[in-house]
Formats: C-alpha cells, structure tokens, sequence
C-alpha cells in the first residue's frame, strides 16, 4: 500500500484524510472482497480482520520510515560492507553460532522476506561443514 494515498481508481473510497478508519475498511473490504472471487465461501467464513497502515507500523515501530514494513532504510550505506560490522554483511554476528537474517539483511526482501538471506547462511554452514569433515 502507498504510504500516503494519492486517489482511489474506483472512486469509491475518500483519500483525502490519509488512512483513515474508513479508508482503511473500505480498503481491506475491496481486498476481500476481489479473494473472495476465487473462494465464494470467504465472507461466511471471515469472523474478523485486522488491518495495519503504514501509519499504524511508523508509530509503533521508529525503523519503519514512511511505514516501510522490512526493515526501515534500504540506503546504500545500510548494506552489505557498510553495516555497522565488518562480519554483518556476510550474516555473522559477534555471538558465536548466531546469524543475522531477514528482509533487513542482504539480498533484502524477496523469497518469503528472508529466503534469500537464509539460503546465504545455509551455503556458509554447508561449506563450514564439509571443510571441517576433511
């Protein structure tokens, strides 16, 4: 969803206040409503939805600029050999066995927002391994 929504293609839905109570259900409501489509059993089996705005993840949590929800910041200097560690870019930590992984870490979001991060580790340990067996 757009952090600050500019117009509704439907016009439908008021955008003028930002994401509002209304805007906000009126959205969710559009979303299940177009699953529904493909599952006519949904309505009668929703007993409750939750919808969180980027207004909602900027309050309550300060990474999240702009309600950006992976991790805040995607800026250069926030990426592989410019991290805060020397080892942080190759998902090391200074905690022995414990690895940095995530929508946050390098490949960055994508492949279940931490798939690609995790399948990196994944290589180190299996090279790890076979090393140490000889």
């Amino acid at each position: 969803m757009p952090y600050e929504p500019k117009g509704d293609a439907a016009d439908e839905l008021d955008v003028t206040g930002g994401w509002t109570k209304g805007l906000t259900d009126g959205y969710a409501r559009r979303v299940l409503a177009r699953v529904a489509r493909h599952s006519p059993d949904l309505p009668g089996k929703t007993l409750a939805w939750d919808a969180v705005t980027p207004d909602d993840l900027a309050r309550h949590n300060p990474n999240a600029v702009g309600g950006y929800p992976y991790g805040g910041s995607a800026e250069l200097d926030q990426n592989l050999l410019w991290r805060s560690l020397p080892a942080a870019s190759r998902h090391a930590t200074p905690v022995a066995g414990l690895w940095h992984i995530g929508a946050s870490t390098h490949p960055g979001l994508g492949l279940g927002l931490g798939g690609g991060s995790g399948h990196l580790v994944v290589q180190q340990l299996m090279r790890a391994r076979r090393h140490t067996r000889g």
